[in-house]
Order: C-alpha cells, then structure tokens, then sequence
C-alpha cells in the first residue's frame, strides 16, 4: 500500500519539499518522510531533469609580475571567416600564428586555452616543449573557466561587426583600442612598452617619450578584488567530489545521466565516465546524488521503522493501529504479585475482559491497572 501512495504523492513530480507537503497533508505512516525522500532521489525523470547549478565564487588568478608573462588564446569565428585570419584551423596554422607573435613580444611563461582538439595533439604538445612554456587548459564546455581569452573574444567580436558595419580599417581600429586608457592603468600599449604608439590622433611629441607606470600589479589586484565582491553575490561553493563517487553529469540543458569521478584533474576541475566514456568536466557539470540501496521502499514492497525513527514521528490518533501487541490475559488462579516483576506481568482478568490501553506520543503503550477497571 505503502508504495502505491508514495506512487500518487510524487505524480506531480514535485521536488522533495513539495511532495512531501502534500503527503502530510492527507496521510503519515511512521518513516514517511524518509521513505518519500528515497523514492524522489530514485525517480528517473526528476534525476534527468534538472536545473542549473548555482554559479561559483571566481577563482581569482594571480596577477602576472611583468607584461607578456601569461597569455590567453582563443578561436572564433564571423561572418565565414576564421580570427585571426588563419587559412585553416589546424594546430599547423595555430602553431605558425603564435610563433610570429612569440617572436615580436617573447616567449610567455604560461598560455591559456580552452583545450580544443588543435591544442590537445601530439604535435602542440611537441611545440610546447621546444619552445619551453606552460600550456594551461581551461574546462571543456565551461568557457568562464578561460574568461581572459572569452572576455576579450567577445570584445574583438563587437569591434570587428562595427567595423564591417561601417566598412572601416580593422587594424587602425585595434591600433586606437590598444591605446586607449583604462582608468589610472594606462593603456594596454603603455603596459606593454611603457610609451604609447602614435595614432591618427595629433599627439605631444613629448607623450611618445618611454614613461614607467608604478604599481600596475597593485592596482590591478585591488580592481579584481573589487569585481570578484561583486560577482559572487549569490553564488556558493559547490562541495568537492571524491574518486569513484557516483555523481549526475550535465550532457545538455537539463539533461543529466549518471556518471562516476575517476579523479580530480587541477582547480575544480574532473575527470569522469559515463556511457563509457571519459570526459573532463568542470564542478558546474556534477551534482551530488545519492545512489539507490535494499532500503528503497520499492525494493522492500514495506518500509522498514526503527524504533528510533517511530518515537520521533509526530503523534497520529489511529498510531495504536501499528502499536506493540498486547500480552492476551489469562485466567486468574492467585493474587495479582507486588513485587517489581508486576510491571511485565498482565493484570489478572477473565478471558473475555477487554484491556484498556492507551498510546503515549512516543509510542509507548499505557495499560490501566486493575483497580481503575472496576
């Protein structure tokens, strides 16, 4: 009977709290609320679909000590054509790319990318190691993680669409961009050369003279912190996972399938399986999840009740029904005892005379003693 309510109770598909709700409002059975709860987490529609996870404090990254120290890179792509203008997007063409820029400014210390296939191959790893420099990955599918390269992504995005737009020099216009100032921080040109670079705009001559701008890490650092208050209104840290934990995995908006940590790989960052397959995954794409067990009230066909779980459920007035029996009376042949063992022994009564009792709210059974039955 038991499953067939829980069955109705949760037709609605409502979350935990809200099926609950409803069932204390028309039945109780002792362990409902423990029941109801593993009949939900096994539920396949209410597992698959799901919301969201709540987004995560930023994870600030150090502030490099010197220009040109750490670099993002990333790929777009507008109007049928690939940024920067490469011929084919293949680690080849990606590789010749960055090596001119290398040359220009150096080699960095660290490159941030995404992790796409032209990064993650044999032959930008053998790149990576003859040009001596770090190759951080960002998670897949989770470009907040690279938020460098997609921040400025989508600012070159804007500017190229006006550009088109107006049929103007993209180049001219990158060129006035990396001078313009931000705040007391100079411009990009400034931070990187420590002058400006001379635009179509009439100029001092004695403003292309090199000037050093103090304490750029300082500022930058309180500016982060600044941004970081305000972004992680509202977001909470996601509970870390451990290996071999079974977990849900996001495939899609609200489609989650099971899956299993194989282990941690760098900041938030999982290795998983599911389907049989492996995949690396940011937090954000994993929920907890509580696996099913011989405990399921589906299994069992009857819950199973404690005694600890039935002291601490709320009083019903039809609970005598599930109380402990009571010893059947026998036919009386002596005295009632007064010693301590009258406790455990039935009062002396003929067969046929009923036993008035009475179920405390904790469950424990009240006989009336003899002398009130008269």
């Amino acid at each position: 009977m038991v499953p067939l309510v829980m069955k109705h109770c949760h037709l609605s598909h409502k979350g935990i709290q809200g099926t609950l709700k409803l069932a204390r409002d028309n039945v109780f059975w002792p362990g409902m609320a423990k029941d109801l709860t593993n009949y939900i987490q096994t539920c396949k529609a209410c597992t698959k679909i799901q919301n969201e996870n709540t987004m995560e404090p930023i994870t600030m990254q150090p502030v490099p000590e010197r220009p040109w120290s750490v670099v993002a890179t990333d790929l777009f792509h507008l109007r049928d054509k690939n940024y920067i203008e490469l011929k084919n997007i293949t680690s080849a063409e990606i590789i010749q790319n960055l090596k001119s820029w290398f040359s220009i400014f150096g080699i960095p210390d660290t490159l941030l990318s995404d992790g796409g296939k032209q990064y993650d191959c044999q032959e930008f790893r053998t790149f990576k190691k003859e040009w001596n420099f770090e190759h951080r990955i960002s998670s897949p599918h989770f470009p907040r993680s690279n938020g460098l390269a997609e921040r400025y992504v989508q600012e070159a995005k804007n500017l190229l669409k006006k550009c088109l737009e107006v049929n103007s020099d993209v180049q001219l216009a990158l060129l006035h961009h990396r001078n313009t100032p931000r705040l007391d921080l100079g411009s990009p040109a400034q931070r990187m050369f420590n002058r400006r670079t001379k635009t179509l705009l009439p100029t001092n001559e004695k403003l292309f003279s090199p000037k050093i701008i103090h304490k750029i890490k300082k500022k930058l650092e309180n500016l982060k912190g600044k941004e970081k208050i305000n972004s992680d209104k509202g977001k909470k840290e996601i509970k870390q996972f451990e290996e071999n934990e079974n977990v849900l995995l996001r495939r899609d908006k609200q489609n989650w399938v099971p899956a299993t940590i194989i282990r941690p790989e760098g900041n938030r960052s999982y290795i998983v399986r599911a389907d049989n397959a492996t995949y690396r995954r940011n937090a954000w794409h994993l929920k907890h999840t509580t696996p099913s067990d011989n405990s399921n009230p589906l299994s069992t066909g009857q819950p199973e009740v404690s005694p600890a779980q039935a002291s601490s459920t709320p009083w019903h007035d039809d609970q005598s029904s599930v109380s402990p029996p009571v010893p059947a009376p026998t036919e009386a042949t002596q005295p009632a005892p007064s010693t301590a063992t009258e406790a455990t022994q039935p009062a002396p009564s003929t067969a046929t005379e009923a036993t008035p009792k009475r179920t405390t709210r904790s469950g424990r059974v009240v006989i009336q003693p003899a002398r009130y039955r008269q």
